[in-house]
């Protein structure tokens, strides 16, 4: 039995219902009518516990009822059937498949069809509940309720969009819910519903009278509690059950997929863009005072040491150039020196530490394809500079050089160092000169790592004094000069010649900052064969200008980022609010709000897995035309490094980590924030409202 006591019904100006007083028994049917507009709908809202607004005192099977938000929604869902009087139902679903949501046992389908054929809507049983006419889909709504097996029924204008043999079918069925102790509570305008009530109510005047009440005892039916809906069951029975929500889910997927593997493929674009420029320009060990100084302006901004030699005239006009303190002939160490028989010399090397061999890392196929390699170049520092420390027998190496060698501070080095003692000029208009060296074994001590580099990418360098590379290579020098190292001309007769030592590079210092320019400028009016410049200058202004790029980098990836969210995010929203209806009638049901959450959330996932999917097939298919290109030699591998829409095609869809990091980032912050609002948003929303609005379907 619902008793209701103290019932205080008003909307805005006007006042529906004052101190009124209601009562429904188990086993009978109750009616409550009266004119439109005098709040018979409202009572109902309040006996269904819709209402937050209104007040009364709320007693059911003699117990007063206080109960919170979510223990009225539980209450409504484990005891009461609500039809609307615009029959709500899930809109996308089939008839069949609105009623096996209410019947969860094992004999569903059986139980369906039974109903189904009581209502005279067999032959609609597959038909989608959109197509349905009004007084189909009002007596579905009726069958709906029946299904749920509540031991309440609420019904708003059940018979209005009904004929009169629909009428007797529906006026029979709720006769039936009656008569197994169900309570059932109508609001109605049929005179013949009012007629076969057990009781009566009159709204009239801001009273709510009892007209009518049949005396005899109803029959009362021991009263059982069904199971909550579960989030699988709305799952499986709503969202997945429909194949009209196939289609567009797979849709949206594959566009949302589109949209963020285009913005994170921008995203990895500029990433490898910095990657590639962030690091390369230290200055850590570069002196803002030092100036290389070029035979060749061809050669200016390299270190390629292979080109004329400084004649003896333009090397005093450099040492006379005013404010400039120093001058050093440049030379370095490395693999591409003759050896006395003609032949490359190549050094070696070797690590120890506390006694014991150190490995050098593997060169794999992804550090060869990144640039890494085991080549390394002995390059000097000078005495000029400022940030080393001075060691005898002490060397640095640079950051490439301890990963690929795996050097720490303190280490032994065992170097074979290529030391240059004489030059081989080319016999031409342009002599050239190249380096015969001599293999010279070195033990040598690891001071510490430092970020230095030629300005090339995982450059491996070695940074010994410029003292120390002066010594081995006069040593080497009277080693020639005195007979000990007799070079084989006859390999590069006709080719070059022998000649002494020479250098067409070198590195001078001017004695203060502010000198560098004025320098610089007086270098270049030697001669026209004189290049000079200071690296440091030279990579302050670039690093200026990366700090720019990489200001217009981040401006973009965030661009990137917000626009392929919002796409994302509208996409999603339009999918999500075809879910508005039925997550608003699972309100009006009492499904439990982190059920309704859960299958909602689940909903998501999905959409998640679905878009990566659709990035694993766009995957699959760059990685099917690189196979085609490698099956088809050359030919197609040039087609593919060529502007064009295969080139573009096979860019947009190659794989990398990060690229499909951000992919899925971007599609879970999406997906989840877009849903996470939308249920917000629909767990406020006023059910009242929303059902006096909703004519055909919410």
């Amino acid at each position: 039995m619902i008793e209701l006591k103290n019932i205080d019904i008003g909307f805005a100006q006007k006042q529906c219902i004052t101190d009124g007083s209601f009562c429904a028994r188990d086993g009978q049917i109750t009616v409550i009518c009266g004119e439109s507009g005098t709040g018979k709908s409202a009572l109902l809202n309040l006996i269904a516990m819709l209402d937050q607004k209104n007040t009364c005192e709320y007693m059911y099977q003699g117990k007063l009822l206080q109960l919170s938000a979510s223990e009225k929604e539980r209450f409504r869902n484990r005891h009461m059937s609500y039809i609307t009087q615009h029959a709500l139902l899930f809109a996308h679903n089939t008839v069949l498949d609105n009623l096996k949501f209410y019947l969860r046992d094992d004999d569903a389908d059986n139980r369906a069809e039974e109903l189904l054929r009581m209502a005279g809507l067999i032959e609609e049983r597959k038909k989608c509940v959109r197509l349905l006419s009004g007084g189909e889909r009002q007596r579905l709504a009726v069958l709906c309720a029946l299904a749920a097996d509540r031991e309440i029924i609420l019904g708003d204008e059940i018979t209005a969009a009904l004929d009169q043999e629909n009428k007797a079918i529906v006026r029979r069925l709720m006769r039936q819910c009656a008569d197994e102790g169900k309570t059932v509570i109508l609001v109605t305008h049929d005179e013949e519903v009012t007629e076969m009530a057990d009781r009566v109510y009159q709204l009239s005047h801001c009273e709510l009278q009892l007209r009518k009440q049949t005396e005899e005892e109803p029959l009362v039916t021991e009263k059982k509690t069904p199971e909550a809906i579960s989030a699988d069951h709305i799952d499986r029975h709503l969202f997945f059950a429909s194949r009209k929500r196939i289609f567009p889910r797979i849709l949206i997927s594959v566009i949302i997929a589109l949209i963020f593997f285009a913005g994170a493929n921008v995203i990895r674009t500029q990433l490898d863009l910095m990657s590639l420029t962030a690091g390369r320009y230290s200055l850590q060990t570069l002196s803002d005072r030092q100036i290389t100084i070029w035979n060749d302006p061809q050669k200016a901004g390299t270190q390629d040491q292979y080109h004329p030699a400084f004649s003896a005239d333009i090397q005093e006009k450099i040492r006379a150039v005013d404010h400039l303190s120093a001058v050093y002939d440049y030379y370095t160490f490395g693999n591409d020196g003759l050896s006395k028989e003609g032949s490359w010399n190549e050094m070696s090397i070797s690590a120890a530490r506390d006694d014991q061999p150190i490995e050098e890392r593997a060169l794999s196929d992804e550090l060869a394809a990144a640039g890494y390699s085991h080549d390394f170049t002995v390059i000097p520092y000078y005495d000029e500079e400022d940030w080393f420390k001075q060691e005898e027998n002490g060397v640095y190496v640079n950051e490439d050089m301890a990963y690929m060698y795996q050097l720490e501070e303190g280490d032994t080095l065992y170097l074979e160092a290529a030391v240059p003692y004489a030059c081989a000029q080319t016999i031409d208009d342009t002599p050239t000169i190249f380096y015969y060296t001599e293999l010279v074994p070195l033990e040598l001590n690891v001071l510490g790592i430092v970020d230095r580099d030629r300005g090339m990418a995982h450059d491996n360098l070695i940074l010994m004094s410029e003292r120390q590379m002066s010594a081995l290579i006069q040593e080497q020098e009277a080693r020639y000069q005195r007979g000990e190292l007799v070079i084989d001309q006859t390999v590069s007769q006709g080719y070059s010649v022998v000649a002494a030592l020479q250098t067409g590079m070198q590195i001078g210092f001017a004695d203060q900052f502010t000198h560098v320019l004025p320098v610089i400028d007086e270098l270049k009016q030697i001669d026209d064969t004189v290049a000079a410049e200071c690296d440091y200058i030279e990579r302050a202004q670039i690093n200026d200008s990366l700090d720019e790029d990489w200001h217009a980098y981040y401006a973009l990836m965030a661009g990137v980022i917000v626009i392929a969210v919002l796409g994302g995010a509208i996409l999603q929203g339009f999918y999500v609010r075809t879910f508005k209806a039925d997550y608003l009638l699972l309100r009006v049901i009492g499904t439990a709000r982190s059920i309704r959450h859960r299958a909602i959330y689940r909903n998501g996932l999905l959409q998640v897995m679905l878009a990566v999917l659709s990035a694993v097939l766009i995957y699959a298919f760059g990685l099917l035309i690189a196979l085609i290109a490698d099956g088809q030699g050359d030919a197609m591998m040039s087609a593919l490094s060529q502007p064009g829409w295969l080139s573009a095609v096979y860019a947009f869809s190659s794989f990398s980590w990060i690229h499909f990091i951000l992919f899925f980032v971007l599609s879970v912050l999406c997906i989840v924030i877009v849903t996470a609002i939308t249920l917000h948003a629909l767990d406020r929303k006023d059910l009242i409202k929303w059902m006096r609005d909703s004519n055909d379907q919410a």
